[in-house]
């Protein structure tokens, strides 16, 4: 991949719907916090170089202590205080870019099962066009509802996606949008490059890629990870028979 690409792991939630004491992407799952999975799946991909964390505000400097070992581990090159909302997170992310790159890749820790290989494709895309993101189709009867509850009509659940991340951008068209990040306050990253008029490219997910908000999500990450590492383990045994 020739592309050289900087990314920002946003992990500055605070969880507090999960009811947890320890912000969100520092719960352990499966032996390892959250985000020490979005950090390996990123490092196995050829071509990103500066890895930045954004950490919760206030916390940032005991995290980074207390992880220290993962974060050096997984040569993560700075951490960040986050703000109060994800798009001020990111903003801070991509302030503290410092060594040149093509592409912005930008990723929620609380996404753990993201793959090296769904990282490729979005930024192999990216690459192509300038903005890339992951999704999946939505499988669901989609409502437009009234202030008043009541249903204004039914969308077509063909022409809808569930935006994921990773999302990957040129680095100047991402620092062009998150200059307006402020009037907008956008709920992803991909929404900004949009209302420059530039055009974003969908890249399907192969497998599971579910964000970690609630307990229950917690839950389903969990197995799908120990299923993920039997799987891997199998892999292993069978190849060296």
């Amino acid at each position: 991949m020739s592309a050289v690409v900087a990314a920002v792991v946003v992990a500055a939630g605070r969880g507090r719907r999960l009811g947890r004491l320890e912000p969100k992407a520092f719960v352990s799952v499966a032996g390892q916090p959250l985000l020490a999975y979005s950090l390996a799946a990123l490092r196995a991909v050829d071509g990103v170089g500066e890895l930045v964390v954004v950490l919760p505000p206030g916390e940032e400097r005991g995290l980074a202590r207390c992880y220290q070992e993962l974060l050096s581990a997984s040569a993560v090159s700075a951490t960040v205080a986050g703000g109060e909302e994800r798009w001020q997170s990111v903003a801070a992310g991509l302030a503290s870019l410092r060594e040149p790159s093509d592409l912005v890749l930008i990723h929620d820790a609380a996404r753990p099962l993201v793959t090296a290989e769904l990282a490729r494709a979005v930024i192999e895309k990216a690459a192509e066009v300038g903005a890339a993101i992951a999704a999946e189709p939505s499988t669901d009867t989609l409502k437009e509802v009234t202030a008043e509850m009541l249903i204004g009509r039914t969308l077509d659940r063909g022409r809808y996606w569930r935006a994921q991340t990773p999302q990957v951008f040129r680095r100047g068209l991402i620092m062009e949008a998150y200059a307006h990040a402020g009037r907008l306050h956008p709920t992803d990253d991909a929404q900004l490059v949009e209302a420059l008029g530039a055009a974003v490219a969908v890249v399907p997910t192969s497998g599971p890629n579910p964000k970690v908000t609630t307990a229950s999500d917690l839950a389903v990450v969990e197995q799908l990870l120990a299923e993920r590492s039997a799987g891997v383990i199998r892999e292993a045994e069978r190849l060296s028979e």
